[in-house]
């Protein structure tokens, strides 16, 4: 699937990452079972998010999500975007997310806000 370009030209402060209205699904022995249900959130440039619940809240589901390591096709998203600078990268090629994921996550650990 082809990224959409979707720029936020209007607005120089948009959030470089956000996940909006997001629902994920898995599918087992013919069951569907619905794991998160239209979460949305952005993260500011600069800024490191944290998601923090419940165990079985969906927080390890959505971070999966963003970055494209579910295990699909028993995963599935019903709807929502994951958009990271300008870019819906839902369904995203795995070749297009991995190297995404080289060029923009290679210190995603945080460690440097607690020196």
């Amino acid at each position: 699937m082809p990224l959409t370009r979707e720029r936020h030209w209007h607005d120089a402060n948009a959030a470089p990452a956000s996940v909006e209205n997001l629902h994920v699904g898995f599918t087992s022995d013919g069951r569907q079972t619905t794991a998160v249900d239209g979460v949305s959130f952005e993260v500011p440039e600069g800024k490191t998010l944290g998601l923090v619940g419940e165990s079985g809240s969906g927080k390890s589901v959505s971070a999966l999500s963003v970055l494209g390591l579910l295990p699909y096709p028993a995963a599935f998203h019903n709807s929502g975007r994951i958009m990271f600078d300008g870019d819906d990268i839902m369904g995203a090629d795995t070749r297009v997310l991995q190297r995404l994921r080289a060029r923009h996550f290679d210190d995603i650990s945080g460690a440097d806000e607690f020196a």
